[in-house]
């Protein structure tokens, strides 16, 4: 029997120690948070441009992994996407693994942890940590990527 991606994130908040101090929230903005980001890793393995743009706040903001170069604003992003799903040569596939949702209780605000791995044609190249926070929005009714930073701690 497989589990729901959702319920093996959600005994993954249980048991990965780095995340032990953190008061990860299991309610229905962090479930929903998830499945945003769930959405945004099928996208890039689609080479999904539209779904990526329906995610990304105007004024979202990246910090890369490996060199800290940072990418302001959604067009930049995706820029980037584009440029990596239009490339003749396969395209790296980047999974990111949510392992705690802290909602704000504000209630508009959300940090993403986690883990993630950028695949080519199926073999980890490199992986690391992230952050992101998102927000919620009204309009769209629907939760936005606002910043992403990453971290790598392996290169191959």
């Amino acid at each position: 029997m497989r589990l729901p991606a959702f319920l093996v994130v959600i005994l993954a908040l249980f048991t990965h120690p780095a995340f032990a101090e953190l008061k990860c929230d299991i309610n229905e903005a962090s479930a929903q948070v998830m499945e945003q980001r769930e959405r945004f890793n099928d996208a890039i393995i689609q080479s999904d441009i539209d779904t990526i743009a329906a995610i990304l706040n105007e004024n979202v903001t990246l910090v890369t992994g490996t060199d800290s170069e940072l990418f302001n604003g959604k067009q930049a992003q995706l820029a980037i996407w584009q440029s990596d799903f239009d490339s003749p040569e396969p395209p790296t596939i980047y999974i990111r693994t949510p392992h705690c949702v802290v909602v704000s209780k504000l209630g508009n605000m959300a940090m993403e942890y986690g883990d993630w791995k950028g695949k080519l044609n199926g073999n980890t190249l490199f992986s690391g940590s992230y952050n992101a926070k998102w927000r919620y929005s009204a309009l769209d009714q629907q939760w936005m990527l606002d910043a992403e930073i990453y971290m790598t701690s392996y290169l191959k």
